[in-house]
């Protein structure tokens, strides 16, 4: 009591104080010389015991407010499968500096932190790899098997601190923890808490498809350090079905594959993800880091995304390199996307290069064809001084083409050149229609109200490209709404499209034979990027095809955007007039949305 009052009265605010009640020896040789004459108890039990009636006798008697009973949490843990020949200690009276001082740590944790705080350990990754078995440090490794018994044992003792819980049966099973169902189509592996995810990743068997159902919403927010589901680029098929069930409080951080999911091959459908932060000095995506595989492998990988909805999460590439990035996927080949939204998102990237990182609201780039259909984004997404920034996704290589319909985007795009509000590279047999974006655009160059270049990734001015000018790549941008606020450059005050590829309303930068038609622009749209006024003021361009080549509206190089027809009436308006299908669109507002 006299130690309390003293620690007290040196604070400004009342301290809480704790008693902890502290373990019982395995060794009695232990127990100094000194001691032994007082001593009332000749086993672990009987000192346990003693312990156990000090402890009430404290807190009865002494203004300590609570107790944290890590010598409980031992002897429960002594009572599993986890008990060994040094009976969980170092030395016999010190606790194993593995499993042991993890499970009082546990209990620390949930017993001091997790009500101030809400955040529990379950899904926690840390583990601990020292293993030794000489007597004075003694330590058991704390592993994916072990450490939830820890936690069990730790929980016990906050529950029942005076008295020891038999974890033989029952407590002691978390190690063989195992996904209700079979992983077939009739009868899925059933996910129903955080603990149950990272158990996906040994169910999943190469040339099989494993199914999984969420069943409830999981909060994420206890694992720290989370390992995608997959990293293997094999066919491992997944089929994993939300049910409409939301996972909050994902976190990923500087992991390979940094993301939930890894690499897809299958499908992932009707799933809610809220508040999800993912970080990495490479690549990285929220739900993906790849979709499908690249194609250039024996075995083509493909997925398919549908009714996957991210709100209020943030993605951040953290590298110099110019690497992908995006919130359903920073990569994808050979994958479908459809109806899929992000909302209130923040994506950064740190790549200062300038040269291609492919960023997408959806997903970065594409190595393989791959189609987007009723997605929408809405965020802010921020760059560094990289290329290829986009609302949708930010395209492909040469040749391989994306298919981008009835999607729209509103929010930022700001410090990368190539930045398109729904694609920022079109390539060869690429389509965007019925899509509207309402994004602000600011960049050095080369920026699109919806599509920022649409050259088949090449400088058609090169004598190196496979395309000129007047080739005709298949490329078509129709039926498109540019309600950008504002198109900016950053370096206006010198910027000519002598030197660098044009920014436009609808379209930066675009071959003469494209076909390009039936798109609106914002009749008061803020465009200010060549240091030559007249090039500021947008003037519509008509409709252009093989037979019908673009009209410039100068004579540089490289000043071919496309502008489309200033409109006046609202987006809604534009879309009915468009034709557009309004079993997908909702028109009643200001502007549309998605049913």
């Amino acid at each position: 009591s006299n130690l309390v009052g003293y620690v007290t009265a040196t604070q400004s605010v009342k301290p809480k104080v704790y008693y902890v009640l502290s373990q019982a020896y395995f060794n009695m040789d232990k127990i100094g010389s000194g001691s032994k004459p007082s001593i009332t108890w000749t086993d672990q039990a009987g000192m346990y015991e003693v312990i156990v009636a000090q402890a009430k006798k404290v807190m009865a008697e002494s203004p300590v407010d609570d107790l944290l009973a890590t010598g409980t949490m031992l002897q429960n843990l002594r009572t599993s499968k986890l008990d060994n020949m040094m009976n969980l200690t170092r030395d016999g009276y010190h606790m194993d500096y593995g499993i042991s001082r993890y499970g009082a740590s546990c209990l620390l944790f949930e017993k001091l932190l997790t009500p101030k705080f809400g955040i529990k350990l379950d899904g926690n990754s840390y583990r601990y790899s020292n293993s030794s078995q000489t007597d004075g440090s003694y330590s058991t490794p704390v592993t994916d098997a072990n450490a939830p018994v820890a936690l069990q044992a730790a929980r016990y003792a906050i529950e029942k601190p005076y008295e020891v819980t038999d974890m033989s049966e029952g407590g002691g099973d978390e190690p063989d923890r195992e996904l209700s169902g079979s992983g077939s189509e009739s009868d899925p592996y059933l996910i129903a808490d955080a603990l149950d995810m990272p158990l996906m990743a040994t169910s999943l068997v190469e040339g099989e498809t494993r199914y999984f159902k969420l069943v409830k919403d999981i909060d994420m927010s206890g694992i720290s350090h989370w390992t995608p589901v997959n990293t293997a680029n094999k066919k491992m098929d997944i089929d994993f079905d939300g049910g409409g069930h939301k996972i909050s409080g994902f976190t990923c951080y500087n992991t390979n594959y940094a993301s939930l999911f890894g690499l897809v091959s299958g499908r992932i459908h009707d799933l809610y993800i809220d508040g999800a932060s993912v970080s990495h000095s490479s690549q990285c995506g929220v739900l993906a880091v790849w979709l499908g595989n690249n194609g250039a492998s024996a075995t083509v990988l493909s997925a398919e995304i549908e009714n996957v909805h991210i709100s209020n999460s943030t993605l951040k590439m953290t590298g110099t390199g110019n690497y992908c990035a995006g919130m359903i996927s920073a990569n994808a080949g050979s994958s479908v996307v459809r109806n899929c939204s992000v909302s209130g998102a923040v994506i950064t990237h740190a790549c200062t290069k300038g040269s291609w990182s492919y960023v997408g609201g959806i997903v970065g780039r594409n190595y393989v064809a791959c189609s987007y259909d009723k997605c929408s984004f809405e965020g802010e997404i921020t760059g560094s001084g990289s290329n290829g920034f986009s609302g949708i996704t930010a395209g492909s290589s040469k040749d391989v083409p994306v298919q981008v319909t009835n999607c729209w985007s509103k929010g930022s795009i700001s410090g990368a050149s190539y930045s398109g509000g729904i694609v920022a590279d079109l390539c060869a047999g690429s389509t965007v229609s019925n899509c509207y974006s309402a994004m602000s655009l600011s960049g050095v160059y080369n920026l699109g109200g919806i599509v920022a270049r649409a050259s088949d990734a090449q400088n058609p001015n090169n004598s190196q490209s496979t395309c000129d000018f007047n080739s005709n790549l298949e490329i078509t941008v129709s039926s498109c709404i540019a309600w950008n606020p504002s198109i900016h450059s950053t370096a206006s005050a010198t910027e000519t499209p002598a030197s660098h590829y044009s920014s436009g309303a609808v379209v930066g930068f675009t071959t003469y034979i494209n076909t390009l038609k039936d798109c609106y622009r914002r009749p008061d749209m803020d465009f200010l990027v060549y240091s030559i006024e007249a090039y500021n003021t947008l003037t519509d361009t008509p409709d252009t095809s093989a037979e019908s080549p673009l009209v410039k509206p100068g004579e540089e190089t490289y000043l071919c955007p496309y502008n489309g027809t200033a409109a006046g009436q609202g987006v809604s308006a534009l879309a009915k007039i468009l034709g557009w299908d309004e079993s997908v669109w909702d028109l009643s507002g200001d502007y549309p949305t998605l049913k």
